[in-house]
């Protein structure tokens, strides 16, 4: 029998992982199939990585769960946001530095996302080095898509750009739990970053798809 958890903030959050998911999936379905499949791959992994860690989420917020299930469904959430960090690692080298620069780093990035995966298992109460790994990957490609845009004017970068930003606005607010709600229901920071990161998909789609565009 379904049980949901009785914390009202658990359930906005399940809820609105629910509707990120949903986004996640049609930017994952939106994307262009141009240019080079490694490359449009590459971002559909990307989104559709991020559909299935927030699907988990909605339920691991929302439904309480035996304890092995739920330290189950968080392993593969992680697995998941590894993986997700390691594309977005591998597809900003390429556009800074060309496809081959980002098939050469393809198997370090694995082993970077293996890794911090690995340690999120062994000390699943120790998540800082993991969100330093994420952080540390987003600002770089957050430099990398400025740099793009100031020195070559590339197409979609500028929106590429933005939504990292606000991508890591948004794990700011979840990090620093700093923000929170009413609006009929309560929103803690975890809802209030799910928000937030909803924004940042579309402004991320419209990147991809002017950077697609100039593939053809």
């Amino acid at each position: 029998m379904i049980e949901f958890v009785d914390s009202p903030t658990e359930l906005t959050t399940a809820a609105t992982d629910l509707i990120l998911s949903l986004i996640a999936f049609w930017c994952c379905r939106a994307v262009p199939k141009q240019g080079e499949r490694f490359y449009w791959r590459l971002w559909q992994s990307i989104f559709g990585l991020l559909s299935l860690a927030a699907l988990l989420g909605a339920l691991v917020h929302g439904l309480q769960l035996d304890d092995r299930v739920y330290q189950a469904l968080w392993a593969v959430i992680y697995l998941a946001l590894a993986l997700l960090i390691t594309a977005f690692l591998v597809i900003s080298v390429w556009d800074v530095f060309g496809p081959d620069r980002a098939r050469q780093i393809k198997g370090l990035a694995m082993l970077l996302g293996g890794g911090f995966f690995t340690y999120t298992l062994l000390f699943p109460s120790s998540f800082l080095p993991f969100i330093i790994y994420q952080v540390c990957v987003m600002v770089m490609a957050l430099l990398g898509y400025l740099w793009l845009c100031a020195a070559r004017g590339a197409p979609g970068c500028n929106w590429l750009a933005a939504g990292i930003a606000i991508t890591i606005a948004a794990s700011a607010i979840q990090a620093t739990q700093a923000l929170s709600f009413t609006f009929i229901w309560p929103f803690d920071h975890n809802g209030v970053y799910h928000f937030v990161q909803m924004g940042a998909l579309w402004v991320l789609l419209r990147g991809v798809r002017l950077r697609l565009s100039d593939a053809r």
